[in-house]
């Protein structure tokens, strides 16, 4: 991938992975846009637990915008 040949990095080379997950399939289409599975298999990698905290390539450890952003409604009441 691009992004990793411009950074000099592999996919082999990243511990972990936090993306802005602003919708849940936001975290999965993260698993084949950083390059851990080809698309339409993400699901592999995610029913063998590849990405969970204790995988081998976990995606959001911190639990993303709902663990630790933006709580579910926090900003749909602003015009009351």
């Amino acid at each position: 991938m691009v992004v990793y040949q411009r950074a000099g990095l592999s996919l082999e080379d990243i511990d972990f992975i936090e993306t802005h997950d602003c919708f849940t399939s936001i975290e999965y289409a993260a698993v084949s846009a950083f390059g851990i599975a080809e698309p339409g298999k993400e699901h592999i990698n995610t029913e063998n637990g590849v990405t969970s905290f204790y995988g081998s390539k976990p995606i959001n450890p911190s639990g993303g915008l709902i663990g630790c952003g933006n709580p579910v409604g926090s900003s749909m009441f602003l015009d009351l």
